[in-house]
């Protein structure tokens, strides 16, 4: 059943009609370099999200001011049972936009669960419109909506979620730790709920030709660093790994994995068995303790003995495999779908809540039978 406004009396039961809202891994990414191509292809990207709180508005957005700027949102809806379908459209609740003339697209969203930086390039490509947001009509401070068309239908429940996400530290990127042999990394964190941990995604470069990479999953001791037998464990290929300054995020598949149980830490170790300074691999992280669940060690004698610092954490994200229906869109202006460079001073912009304001405000899917 879903609801509609009638004034003097609140929310009023709409029949025939489903209102989802949003799951929390909703998401705006935003890439931005002095050449059109070079932005649209993902530079430089930032991350803002409502799982990086209390940041949670979204902005897709085109503009060029001395560079130029592209934000991409993502809006994830847990549609299983939706049933039949005669009408669909999405509303955002607008706080601020720019641009007179010109739209947002709403467009497929090629995800996987959480969306971040690493989605950014499938999602280039797609064309595919499923309804838009005209910025001439767009009314402030209030709910705007946009209707399906039969792609967007067709869409509806088609994105299936191939993972789980669960503990995770992605954001505030300003340092990265050297792995070769002796000198081996671990990252430890303490998951909020009991699952089967099947893949580990990790943001890591490479500097030369490192070869093998060696990923490992222990207990923590008290000291946040790695004890006991290996619970988990997977290998890639490190010479394959890019070597953009702040790498790419890749996803570990760790087979049948291992449980994890809520409240107890666990480590994933990373190492080579050669390399040197030149020919090493690179795990991205942060400075600032900024993960409150665990942090980085270092071994300087191969697995031997570790010492924690509280100060470093490095990016992870667990989960766990499973198969669950939903739907995810990406909003994007047209500049972007259409690849056409904007020109100076056109910036097409639409800034809406996730969650900062409350359920009252959030994104919605409304889906009539």
């Amino acid at each position: 059943m879903g609801f509609d406004w009638f004034k003097g009396f609140g929310l009023v039961p709409v029949p025939g009609v489903v209102n989802y809202l949003p799951t929390w891994h909703n998401r705006n990414v935003r890439s931005n370099h002095g050449t059109w191509s070079t932005a649209r292809n993902g530079y430089n990207l930032t991350e803002f999200g409502s799982y990086q709180r209390p940041q949670s508005v979204l902005n897709p957005n085109t503009y060029l001011l001395a560079m130029y700027y592209l934000g991409r949102s993502w809006l994830n809806f847990n549609t299983q049972g939706i049933g039949s379908i005669s009408a669909a459209r999405l509303g955002v609740y607008v706080t601020s936009k720019t641009g007179l003339s010109g739209a947002i697209f709403i467009t497929k969203g090629l995800a996987l669960e959480p969306i971040d930086g690493a989605d950014w390039p499938a999602q280039t490509g797609e064309t595919t419109i499923f309804g838009q947001f005209n910025l001439a009509d767009i009314v402030l401070n209030q709910y705007n909506w946009a209707d399906l068309n039969a792609a967007g239908l067709a869409w509806l429940n088609q994105s299936a979620l191939e993972l789980n996400q669960h503990e995770s530290y992605d954001w505030g990127k300003n340092m990265f730790m050297g792995i070769y042999n002796p000198y081996w990394s671990s990252q430890s964190r303490t998951p909020q709920s009991t699952f089967t941990l099947t893949k580990v995604r990790l943001r890591l470069k490479r500097v030369g030709s490192p070869g093998t990479l060696y990923i490992r999953i222990y207990a923590a001791d008290a000291n946040h660093c790695p004890t006991g037998p290996v619970l988990a464990s997977a290998t890639i290929n490190g010479n394959t790994l890019t070597t953009d300054y702040w790498g790419a995020w890749y996803l570990i598949d760790l087979g049948a994995g291992c449980v994890f149980t809520q409240g107890t830490e666990y480590c994933t170790v990373l190492y080579i068995a050669g390399g040197n300074a030149s020919n090493c691999v690179q795990w991205i992280g942060a400075t600032g303790n900024q993960y409150p669940n665990g942090c980085y060690a270092l071994s300087s004698n191969a697995g031997s003995s570790w010492t924690p610092n509280t100060n470093y954490d490095l990016y992870f994200i667990d989960y766990e495999t499973a198969q669950v229906g939903g739907t995810n869109f990406c909003l994007r202006a047209d500049y972007d779908v259409n690849d056409i460079p904007p020109i100076i001073g056109a910036d097409h912009t639409l800034i809406f809540n996730s969650a900062q304001k409350g359920e009252g405000y959030l994104p919605l899917l409304e889906v009539t039978a």
